[in-house]
């Protein structure tokens, strides 16, 4: 055994790897939270734990320059588009968002009968109503009809979230407050914050488990010790919130909106970002002080790249952009491509994100499963039953999955050349994926 692979054998590090390639080189693989896995080449003369040292401060740099990047994005955006809606981002106060979550105190007193919901009556129809178009959270965690199963316990969540909101400071506050919520955590912090944020009042951010991860990891990769924090009594949610807000430098009413609902929209377009999302923006959707010969030059679409860039940073964006133009790339050289790997590993969900974010049209993708019982009827065509006709049984030759997904792409190509008759080069090309 070398000297080299003492080395690397005497170093412990759960994050550390290495291998020799078949150059009989050796490299060493180096993977963090913060940074995607690096593969470099190693000799003898390296001192190991120095390597890794420049390597660890090389990936924290990148981080901070592409938050950098994106905060310098999110502040020029503000300035033109503080008053406008997105697609992630919804900042216009007569939208449906805005408006929606702007009912909910109202539809609240609606819902007891009175303003103070102690002394009225629940009132069942009214809650159903509302309930499910103006908190996200209840359609992830059950619809009005569940909620109510349990009216008593439903009545008696809806009081205590009331109170909390009305009463915390903080979010530490409301949290404790929350404790005594019963099945229902998640939606209460959701409507607790709608509660006191349609009143103008700015005491806690919208922290839901998305927000709370990404303002978690924003935090551990720009502060140098992540572990060693003042947290003043305060949760560890709060801390992360308002380290995000204080690198921001959002400050109290600036842009006509609570600063912490400007914090959940950053965070929010972090958590949502697609890199299909780059193609939906237009010029027709862009600002008059935004147009641009060039979109991509345009703060709107500089914003969502930015926001895509260090998604990819965080794991939350849809695929990886170097995964991307590595499939891209080998898609050039081969038409069939196995993903192999225990169930549940993600091969279905990176094929399908793979071929969405190449194609436009999710008409052209079709996904089937070969099975045991899988024949040549059931792809390519055969005689199958139809029914009953006359007290005998029916058959007819259907086509089968391939044979109609090839009928679908005929008539996709006729209503291509259909366009391009009409002198509509724009739509056709848009609509179908031809490129000249």
């Amino acid at each position: 055994m070398s000297d080299l692979e003492n080395s690397l054998k005497g170093f412990k590090d759960k994050n550390f790897g290495y291998y020799f390639g078949k150059d009989k080189e050796c490299y060493y693989i180096y993977h963090t939270k913060f940074g995607r896995e690096r593969s470099i080449e190693i000799n003898e003369s390296n001192d190991i734990k120095s390597k890794f040292g420049e390597l660890i401060d090389n990936i924290c740099k990148e981080n901070r320059d592409k938050f950098n990047g994106l905060k310098e994005a999110f502040e020029k955006y503000l300035d033109i588009y503080s008053d406008k809606s997105t697609i992630h981002i919804k900042f216009d106060k007569n939208g449906d968002f805005l408006k929606t979550k702007s009912e909910i105190v109202d539809n609240f007193s609606k819902t007891f009968g009175k303003e103070k919901i102690d002394q009225g009556n629940f009132n069942a129809v009214t809650f159903k109503q509302w309930w499910d178009k103006s908190i996200n959270s209840a359609r992830m965690q059950g619809n009005a009809t569940n909620l109510l199963k349990d009216e008593k316990k439903l009545v008696d969540n809806l009081k205590i979230i009331k109170k909390a909101a009305d009463e915390s400071e903080n979010l530490t506050k409301l949290f404790e407050k929350l404790k005594e919520v019963e099945g229902m955590k998640a939606t209460a912090r959701e409507l607790a914050y709608f509660l006191q944020f349609n009143k103008d009042k700015d005491k806690f951010p919208l922290a839901n488990d998305a927000m709370i991860n990404i303002a978690k990891y924003i935090f551990e990769i720009l502060k140098e010790n992540p572990k060693e924090y003042n947290s003043d009594n305060k949760c560890k949610e709060e801390v992360y919130f308002n380290f995000v807000l204080n690198e921001l430098k959002i400050k109290e009413n600036s842009y006509n909106f609570p600063k912490y609902y400007i914090l959940d929209q950053f965070l929010n377009l972090i958590d949502k970002i697609k890199k299909s999302d780059l193609a939906l923006i237009t010029k027709e959707g862009l600002a008059e002080n935004d147009e641009s010969k060039d979109i991509k030059q345009s703060v709107y679409y500089k914003l969502y790249q930015a926001a895509y860039d260090f998604a990819n940073l965080c794991g939350k964006a849809d695929i990886k952009s170097n995964d991307l133009e590595g499939f891209k790339e080998l898609l050039k050289t081969h038409k069939n491509i196995i993903f192999h790997g225990i169930p549940g590993t993600g091969k279905t969900y990176t094929i399908v994100n793979n071929i969405k974010n190449i194609i436009k049209n999710e008409n052209q993708m079709l996904i089937t499963q070969f099975h045991p019982s899988f024949s040549y009827e059931d792809f390519i065509e055969g005689i199958k039953p139809a029914g009953i006709e006359n007290g005998q049984l029916k058959l007819e030759l259907k086509n089968g999955i391939f044979r109609e997904f090839c009928d679908k792409a005929k008539e996709e190509e006729k209503e291509f050349l259909g366009e391009l008759e009409k002198g509509n080069f724009n739509e056709a090309l848009s609509d179908y994926g031809y490129f000249l």
